[in-house]
């Protein structure tokens, strides 16, 4: 009985010291892990303070947490649309047939439509678009549009056919600054703009009937016309489905930070041009200097904040005022040519 009470005693003893050493052992893996932490922390506070421009760590950080960008998927141009796109010169154009053929959830129509309307305006040639950033573009913006009863981008489509029909068909009575070869007028001319620079596209299916009719595209210069475009296919990006009122009155982050005023209008523009910012893959725009790009981003968001319905009446007052003096609309003229447009986007939205 006592050996075996001596046995107890030594094979508890065994555990115990056995136990000792493991919670040692541990215990020097804590401390090691501990050190290295401090190291690695030490390594990049220094890094921060003695490299403030070069900041290793948010490179590192931004590397591991990069996402893939949205791209085009193949075929880049849907072949089986061209029955429906066909119907593009009409103003009933069948755009629900249209969202059926290219599917409903994040489907490719804006991105389509978008294609064939730049396209038929010669804008490709005219700004050497590259097609593949063009389309990885407006498809990564068609999937931001969200999945909303109204302002989704079954909307933003319509809105661009719409200032595409308005700014290409025959208009009766409009005065054009360019001639049947496609060349600036001499009253034009003596303004003192240079068209070699500006230029002017038309529709290949403007056929207009007689001397007395013109089109907007006419007297819109091409970079003008693009941004009108671009704007239309923005101006509801991540639409949240709520009014301006409604973000105003709770509070919202974006009420917050545009200080109350076209929150959701500033909120596209922003949105849509940081996407387009955000990724090489997007630039469609690779060929505008830098004065032209300035010059491009300035209308396309100017064309957006003018969907405000809020800022509605100031601008029929302003085109009522302009359409009722007697030198009427001055097509020379920057700010009348922007306005104009920002009529035409009001209209089509």
């Amino acid at each position: 009985m006592c050996k075996e009470n001596q046995f107890r005693t030594r094979t508890l003893l065994s555990l115990a010291s056995s136990g000792n050493g493991t919670l040692k052992t541990f215990e020097s893996w804590i401390n090691i892990l501990l050190v290295h932490f401090f190291v690695i922390c030490l390594f990049i506070f220094l890094v921060k303070v003695a490299f403030p421009i070069f900041n290793i760590w948010d490179v590192f950080v931004g590397y591991l947490l990069q996402e893939k960008p949205i791209l085009a998927p193949e075929p880049l141009i849907m072949d089986n649309l061209d029955p429906l796109m066909e119907q593009l010169n009409s103003w009933n154009f069948p755009i629900f047939d249209l969202v059926d053929k290219t599917g409903r959830r994040c489907g490719r129509i804006l991105s389509q439509v978008s294609y064939r309307l730049f396209e038929d305006m010669g804008l490709f040639e005219t700004f050497k678009i590259p097609i593949q950033e063009f389309m990885n573009y407006f498809h990564a913006l068609e999937c931001g549009y969200r999945e909303i009863p109204y302002h989704n981008r079954i909307h933003a489509t319509d809105v661009l056919h719409a200032v595409w029909y308005l700014s290409s068909q025959p208009i009766p009575g409009l005065p054009t600054m360019i001639n049947d070869h496609g060349s600036a007028s001499d009253s034009d001319s003596d303004n003192g703009i240079s068209h070699g620079h500006l230029g002017y596209v038309l529709s290949k299916t403007y056929t207009p009937t007689d001397d007395n009719y013109g089109c907007l595209a006419g007297n819109i210069p091409s970079l003008e016309l693009m941004a009108l475009y671009v704007a239309a296919a923005m101006h509801d990006y991540d639409h949240p489905g709520r009014t301006n009122a409604f973000l105003v009155a709770t509070s919202a982050p974006q009420a917050v930070l545009y200080n109350d005023r076209s929150v959701l209008e500033n909120h596209h523009a922003a949105a849509a041009w940081n996407l387009f910012m955000s990724r090489p893959e997007y630039n469609f725009l690779i060929h505008l200097d830098h004065v032209e790009f300035k010059h491009f981003r300035f209308l396309v968001i100017e064309a957006i904040l003018a969907t405000d319905l809020k800022k509605h009446f100031d601008f029929v007052a302003k085109l009522n005022a302009k359409v009722n003096d007697d030198a009427g609309i001055d097509w020379t003229n920057e700010n009348d040519r922007l306005l104009v447009c920002q009529m035409c986007i009001k209209l089509a939205d």
